[in-house]
């Protein structure tokens, strides 16, 4: 049985605290990582990657920017790391032994050991039926917000024949979002008799300014930003194919058809159940 020191990336970058979000983004400039590992003295503390950054644009220190994740020891099986990941809905854990980092294991490096144990189930026993769709005219923002209301990570784009045409994902969203954060003033003052809602009014006799982030998408077509070479698999395609097309074309989602029609889609973290069963 192979253990997560078989997988994992050891000597990880870290970062210190106290810090500050510009050490971070100096780090992640520096190379291919998307997440570091926050440590103090060298005891593991959190983990902050670049969707903190982006969720907290206004943010400037490194202790307000990080979250704690679950953990894993180097000692722990393939299948436990997969458990912990799908319980608390992560794409890495940092592998922490006796308090300090020794390395970082990743959902890809998972899709990796599966494709190389040659699991022959069918992927049909893990995926979701239905799939999320938009028209290829639909703006990106609409686009966004319907990804977000579906509670979903990715749709498939279809054609005025109704044929996918494409695919868009979540990490193409936030790679297409524009943050902007200005300062807005704050008006203060006691609230009239006469307003209608008076019992908002009651404020601090001064003025203020807040930083206000906000987050916009473009608003032409979706056609424009999707990809259009899309990697599909039928229901019967084993796992361990699957997870091989998943890390040699670097996509998470794999719509599932049958025939011409779309029946459904794979994603990366469906994978991980079949290393749980198994």
């Amino acid at each position: 049985m192979s253990s997560v020191d078989d997988l994992m990336t050891p000597e990880v970058v870290t970062a210190d605290l106290p810090g500050t979000r510009e050490d971070v983004i100096e780090i992640l400039r520096g190379g291919s990582i998307s997440s570091i590992p926050v440590v103090k003295d060298g005891e593991y503390r959190g983990l902050v990657s670049r969707e903190e950054l982006l969720q907290n644009p206004g943010e400037e220190q490194l202790a307000m920017l990080m979250r704690e994740v679950a953990t894993v020891e180097s000692g722990a099986s393939v299948e436990e790391a997969a458990e912990v990941m799908l319980e608390h809905d992560e794409r890495r854990l940092p592998v922490i032994d006796a308090g300090e980092v020794v390395g970082i294991v990743t959902l890809t490096d998972m899709l990796r050991y599966l494709a190389d144990e040659n699991v022959d189930e069918d992927v049909s026993k893990y995926l979701e039926e239905g799939v999320l769709t938009v028209w290829q005219e639909t703006p990106v923002n609409v686009v966004v917000e319907s990804i977000t209301l579906a509670d979903d990570t990715a749709a498939c784009v279809l054609d005025d024949e109704v044929e996918m045409t494409g695919i868009i994902t979540e990490t193409d969203c936030i790679r297409l979002s524009d943050v902007d954060t200005t300062a807005e003033e704050i008006g203060e003052g006691v609230a009239g008799q006469d307003d209608d809602w008076m019992w908002e009014g009651i404020q601090a006799t001064s003025t203020s300014l807040v930083p206000v982030t906000t987050v916009t998408f473009p608003t032409d077509p979706v056609k424009e930003h999707m990809a259009a070479d899309v990697e599909t698999v039928v229901r019967s395609t084993d796992v361990s194919d699957a997870a091989a097309k998943m890390t040699e074309h670097r996509v998470h989602h794999l719509p599932v058809k049958r025939g011409d029609d779309l029946v459904g889609m794979l994603r990366d973290t469906d994978l991980l159940k079949a290393l749980v069963d198994g």
